[in-house]
């Protein structure tokens, strides 16, 4: 008998599994539309692979890019060793572009199209026809320059391609500063503002470069423009730097100069002249001529010179010419110009000028009342009653010799007939400040004296840093505060000679600074009071120097030393680059450069023409010979410069292998007298990354 329920059980339990596992399956028309999706999801995939892919390439061209634009700024910014003043260095930014274009191609990224860098509010086409661009910028440092570097760059893409994208701008910037200026002793007047064997010097713009000014004339002596007149746009700077322990001494500075105007004395025979043990003599000028200078002899070791006419009268009446007047024209004498001014730091970091106090130093052609109550003079421009130095005549203070007899310990004694001359400091008249800034405010090569957009304090050279410039930048590693002084020769074509010291003002310092106006006699009463080891109007710590330049004028016609700069140990093993210019009138090598903390014979740079002069190197000095000095060097930058490595132990050049703790550089040779030449200096440093 068959088992019919059963069977009929299992063929229900079979229907029912089949009809299962047709219900798990898809229909063929889902399965269709599962591989579309699929398809187009292995597309987006894709896709978003080579997005990562492309994004990871951009992320490292991106990398690249910004090491080579920071490698293209600081090789860039090199270039620009020429902007060591204001307005000096357009001329350089080409050079700068070319070399930032070098390091961006060694580093595989090749452009075209270099400028340079346009108004960031509104670039215009600029970016349409240009992939990179660079900018000039002052430096966080007063003597630094910055430059400034943008590129777009298109970076190849892989994968992006597939959504219509071929390439994908990329930008970096970066910004680097170079500080190559060395800031040069301004003459050797010492701590106590005493003449010695040099003072500084301007030619007016009218005259030939020839005479010893490279930058200051206009045009050259055939009557093209001074191509070197754009380095400096006219204007000589000087840094006057204020140690901390001054400021917890003192407010005020006082900021002096020497003989600011153009104007000889028609006086120049039967002058009497002291020695500093007292003694009387009559003298003359060798050159009756009121056009020259006349510096007269004394006789005396301890006081060797007497000034009587600092100036030289020169020019034609013809722009760029060389030559001189037949006779004195007080129309040819120069008008300088001495602003003084601060940097005070933004909120940025970067620097802004504020303008102090604008003086003329006059000519005789222009206002002789003041160009001969200055000269000859110490004067701080402006000065009130309360702050000018009192009359060493015996009305304020005793005559010269019974104020140094009157001294504790002096050896003095008052001659028959006293130095009696000086009669008090000279009034001086200064400009209104916010109207000459205003009326000279833009950038140098567009002919502006000043960059400042205010003045602050009282308009003269005496500055009260507490009230007056608050804000002053002070640098961060040193403490130093500093000022500013700009001597710009603005018509006429002679020559002037001045000279500048800054120290306490008398309001606060009292006698202790007090010392006569009349240069002579202030020579003979700081002096005095040296042998008497007494020093009198000390500087504090004050130092002026010139910013990278200095124009300069020989005093001495012996072997002097000439202090040029102080460099600390952190300098050991740079290169130190020094051009003079016009070394003639006498002048003689050989030319020798040394420390002041090394023995000569452990290490020194000499030059030598080969015994043209009045020695070798080895015969005068006992060392070897670097190069030529190239002296005499008559209306042209002495070539080749004179170039030498800081000395270091770890040198790899046996004379330049020593310890070196910093010191002074002195430069010791024979200058000419009265002649006049101009120093540039710069020393090798690296630069630096500041954004």
């Amino acid at each position: 008998m068959v088992n019919r329920r059963g069977s009929m059980m299992n063929k229900w339990n079979r229907g029912e599994t089949d009809n299962q596992q047709r219900g798990n399956q898809p229909p063929q028309q889902e399965r269709g539309q599962i591989i579309v999706i699929l398809a187009v999801a292995m597309v987006g995939l894709l896709v978003a692979a080579g997005l990562a892919v492309d994004a990871g390439v951009l992320f490292m061209r991106k990398a690249q890019l910004d090491r080579a634009v920071d490698a293209a700024a600081l090789a860039g910014v090199v270039e620009l060793r020429g902007a060591l003043a204001p307005g000096g260095g357009t001329d350089e930014l080409p050079s700068a572009h070319a070399r930032g274009m070098q390091l961006l191609a060694a580093n595989g990224i090749v452009l075209t199209g270099a400028g340079d860098c346009p108004d960031p509010a509104n670039p215009g086409t600029f970016w349409d026809t240009h992939e990179y661009c660079g900018e000039k910028q002052p430096g966080t440092v007063p003597g630094s320059v910055r430059y400034a570097v943008e590129v777009h760059w298109e970076s190849e893409v892989y994968f992006m391609q597939l959504v219509g994208f071929d390439t994908i701008p990329l930008i970096s910037q970066a910004t680097a500063e170079y500080i190559p200026v060395v800031d040069i002793y301004a003459s050797d007047t010492l701590q106590v503002g005493l003449l010695r064997t040099s003072s500084q010097s301007v030619f007016g713009p009218d005259i030939c470069p020839d005479y010893g000014d490279p930058f200051s004339p206009t045009h050259t002596s055939g009557g093209s423009p001074n191509p070197a007149y754009s380095e400096l746009y006219g204007a000589y700077t000087y840094r006057i730097s204020i140690p901390p322990a001054f400021r917890s001494a003192y407010n005020k500075v006082r900021v002096e100069l020497w003989d600011p105007d153009t104007y000889n004395s028609p006086t120049r025979s039967n002058i009497t002249v002291y020695q500093l043990n007292g003694t009387s003599l009559v003298r003359s000028c060798s050159n009756s001529d009121r056009k020259d200078v006349c510096l007269l002899d004394t006789g005396d070791s301890s006081n060797p010179v007497w000034f009587v006419a600092g100036d030289e009268n020169r020019g034609t009446g013809t722009v760029g010419a060389c030559g001189q007047p037949s006779s004195y024209d007080p129309n040819r004498n120069t008008r300088t110009l001495f602003r003084l001014f601060y940097y005070r730091q933004r909120d940025d970091g970067t620097l802004e000028e504020v303008d102090l106090a604008y003086y003329i130093g006059e000519s005789d052609g222009t206002d002789p009342t003041e160009a001969a109550a200055t000269d000859m003079h110490w004067v701080s421009p402006g000065a009130p009653a309360s702050e000018r130095m009192p009359a060493f005549d015996g009305s304020q203070r005793n005559c010269v010799f019974a104020e140094l007899a009157a001294l504790p310990g002096s050896t003095f004694s008052v001659p028959p007939t006293d130095l009696c001359i000086d009669t008090g400091e000279p009034v001086t008249t200064v400009e209104n400040c916010e109207s000459y800034r205003a009326a000279h405010y833009g950038p140098p090569e567009s002919g502006g004296y000043t960059q400042a957009t205010e003045c602050t304090g009282d308009g003269n050279f005496i500055v009260d840093l507490a009230t007056e410039a608050p804000d002053i930048y002070e640098d961060p590693n040193t403490g130093l505060a500093q000022l500013f002084l700009q001597v710009r020769a603005l018509s006429g074509a002679s020559e002037n000679g001045f000279d500048l010291w800054a120290g306490p003002a008398r309001s606060e310092a009292g006698s202790g600074v007090e010392a006569p106006s009349d240069v002579n006699a202030r020579q003979v009463y700081l002096l005095g009071a040296r042998s008497l080891d007494l020093d009198f109007h000390n500087s504090q710590g004050v130092g002026v120097f010139g910013l990278g330049h200095l124009p300069m004028n020989a005093i001495a016609d012996y072997e002097v030393d000439i202090p040029l700069t102080y460099l600390g140990p952190e300098f050991a093993g740079q290169q130190m680059t020094i051009e003079v210019y016009d070394q003639d009138a006498g002048a003689l090598d050989p030319i020798l450069f040394y420390f002041d903390t090394i023995p000569i014979s452990d290490w020194s740079a000499c030059y030598d023409d080969n015994g043209d002069g009045y020695g070798t190197c080895q015969s005068v000095y006992g060392v070897s010979r670097r190069g030529p000095a190239d002296i005499p060097n008559s209306s042209r930058w002495q070539n080749p410069p004179y170039i030498f490595t800081v000395p270091s132990e770890s040198a790899t050049d046996p004379q330049d292998r020593a310890p070196f703790y910093g010191g002074r550089l002195i430069a010791r040779y024979r200058p000419g007298t009265n002649d006049t030449y101009g120093w540039r200096m710069t020393l090798e440093s690296r630069p630096f990354l500041v954004h």
